[in-house]
């Protein structure tokens, strides 16, 4: 399992035993690069063991107060930082920590492992705990590097519809994601005995003795709205932004940026520079079909902020040769994620080792269409009938199809009316399966996103599966607010950044990116601006409906208007026309459906993805 990640921690590997408990380790080195940063760590009394894979922004905070309470270091990393900040406040150090993160610590005194996973969900942590039996990693290639999980039968459903898979799902089944903003706690049987390497399964202490598991949430984003004060919120941007940019180049590791010419990464270089100088290297794709090209955009950054900047080409041809390496690199079925690959691609070539990204605005700050079309979808949900809705299957085109999923309840049927790929009459043609099954499946999700706690749920489906292994739910209830309580911009900022973000952009971010041995940094997403977004009244952020207005507006005297004056984009390849390519040399209904035009190359791509990863 852990060799089966090698790509994205070539830099050091551990291990560590005790008796039918195992950790390993694959290191990518960005703070302290010695040999003192070596995973698993254990700390000077051998009582706590740490697997750790992420970054931890304000460890050097924690360590001062570490100091004053007596801890002596030997290392400089995070990772140490981590292990006796557990040993001191136990689960409680999770709320404290700001940065990205998966967490495996295990007590060797109380027997039992803690997993955690940061609050905005940036890292991934994949867990399967039944009868007895505990695994659990960072991708899902590593369960599928022992041949013993079945794969989830349903996955392609799901896959169809989103063009991705939304959590709790995976292709493995019973192998599901750690809830971001919650830890595990697992206790392992008291009469353990060591010398049994091979009997994992009679180790792990399994229900109906609730005093053996807990899963405790540790963090909650509440939309408060209690900054009303636009000249308030603009201050607050700017002072937060910039802190968390600062926080994000800490490394001993060359670091860099990808400067795609929008209004996000814009900002991020022109915090930066001031801080690297010359140090800050900047990476930009650009193509020959020039419609998809932002060049000039990139370029008037580039003259003002003087950075060390490379652009790369990426063509047709290139895509096409680099398809093979990109499907093994998806370690979950995506249409999007292409672009993190060449980009992470050409950091590794340029000698970077973490690249800073602008991911996260768009959803905490108003920066797609969905906020200025939530009170349609609104209206269109609260006046028109189901069985109107699921009669739109009956266009032939797929963008009028996607009505049809407005019969699903919010927040699932508005997220898949606006980015889902294919309704279920077509993903009945395509995979065989029952129509019923389809809107069945799809309208239980809803279960897992209908409340908020840091964009899980723990009713339904999921905290009915949860149980069966974890009794004792310890998630904070008292504060929840139903979605629906929600106003149309917060409810834009929930679904995008719990379902499209979430589940699309940061993991395929992740998996991209560690496949070239890289680390993807998100500034946007610094607990610290994240907590101050969900505090800013909704009427502030979007003013005269202008998009990301506070961020415009905090950094004007910075930001050229060229920048952001102008339509969104988006980045994107030209695939529309890349794909035809391949679909000449494929048959079958989604294949007719795009050479006639009536599908978009998304419907395509996921049609040819879950047929060639199946």
């Amino acid at each position: 399992m852990r060799d089966a990640m090698h790509r994205g921690g070539p830099d050091d590997a551990g291990l560590f035993i005790d008796g039918a408990l195992a950790l390993g380790h694959r290191r990518l080195s960005l703070i302290d690069l010695s040999a003192d940063g070596h995973q698993p760590m254990l700390s000077s009394d051998e009582r706590f063991v740490l697997v750790y894979n992420g970054e931890v922004y304000n460890f050097e905070e924690i360590r001062e107060e570490l100091l004053a309470l007596g801890y002596s270091f030997k290392s400089k990393s995070d990772t140490e930082v981590i292990l006796y900040g557990f040993k001191q406040w136990g689960n409680a150090l999770f709320e404290k920590l700001n940065g990205m993160f998966s967490i495996a610590i295990y007590d060797t005194q109380e027997k039992q492992i803690t997993l955690a996973r940061d609050y905005a969900g940036i890292k991934p942590l994949y867990y399967y705990l039944e009868e007895g039996k505990l695994y659990f990693a960072s991708e899902i290639r590593a369960f599928k590097s022992l041949n013993r999980f079945e794969e989830n039968p349903d996955w392609q459903i799901y896959f169809l519809a989103f063009g991705h898979l939304p959590e709790p799902i995976t292709t493995l089944k019973d192998v599901k994601p750690l809830p971001k903003g919650t830890c595990l706690t697992i206790k392992l049987e008291n009469e353990r005995t060591r010398g049994r390497e091979n009997e994992i399964a009679s180790n792990i202490s399994h229900p109906p003795d609730s005093r053996f598991s807990s899963h405790v949430s540790y963090n909650n984003f509440q939309f408060t709205n209690k900054i009303t004060n636009k000249e308030e919120a603009l201050t607050k941007v700017k002072e937060t932004l910039k802190a968390a940019v600062e926080r994000h180049l800490i490394s001993d590791a060359p670091i860099g940026l990808f400067l795609s010419g929008g209004i996000d990464s814009s900002l991020l270089t022109i915090l930066a520079e001031p801080i690297l100088k010359e140090k800050l290297q900047t990476l930009s794709i650009v193509f020959d079909e020039t419609e998809f090209s932002e060049k000039e955009y990139q370029d008037i950054i580039i003259a003002q902020t003087g950075t060390n900047h490379r652009t790369y080409t990426v063509t047709k041809e290139q895509f096409l040769e680099a398809l093979p390496d990109v499907m093994d690199a998806m370690d979950q079925p995506s249409t999007d994620g292409i672009n993190s690959y060449f980009i992470c691609k050409y950091a590794k070539e340029a000698g970077l080792t973490a690249v800073l990204s602008g991911l996260g605005a768009d959803e905490l700050f108003g920066g797609y269409n969905s906020f200025a079309n939530m009170a349609k979808y609104e209206l269109l949900s609260k006046w028109v009938p189901v069985i109107a809705f699921k009669s739109a299957e009956l266009f032939k085109k797929d963008k009028y199809q996607k009505a049809s999923f407005l019969a699903i309840p919010s927040p699932i049927g508005q997220y898949l009316f606006n980015r889902g790929l294919l309704c279920p009459k077509e993903i009945n043609k395509i995979l065989n399966v029952d129509e019923s099954k389809v809107w069945g499946l799809l309208t239980n999700l809803n279960q897992h996103y209908k409340y908020l706690e840091n964009g899980s749920s723990i009713e339904g489906e999921f905290k009915t599966n949860l149980s069966k292994s974890l009794p004792d739910l310890k998630l904070k209830t008292q504060n929840l607010k139903p979605f629906s309580t929600l106003d149309p911009f917060n409810k834009a900022t929930f679904i995008e950044s719990n379902l499209y973000m979430q589940n699309q952009l940061l993991k395929d971010s992740d998996y991209m990116s560690m496949w070239h041995s890289i680390e993807i940094r998100v500034p946007f997403l610094d607990k610290e601006l994240m907590e101050l977004a969900y505090q800013i009244s909704p009427e502030i952020k979007s003013v005269d409906g202008q998009k990301k207005y506070l961020l415009i507006h905090a950094f004007e005297d910075k930001l050229p208007k060229a920048i952001w004056d102008r339509p969104k984009m988006g980045f994107t390849f030209p695939f529309q026309n890349w794909l035809k390519h391949i679909a000449s040399n494929e048959n079958g209904y989604a294949v007719r459906k795009y050479n006639i035009g009536y599908y978009a190359w998304s419907r395509f791509w996921a049609f040819y993805l879950q047929n060639k990863l199946n």
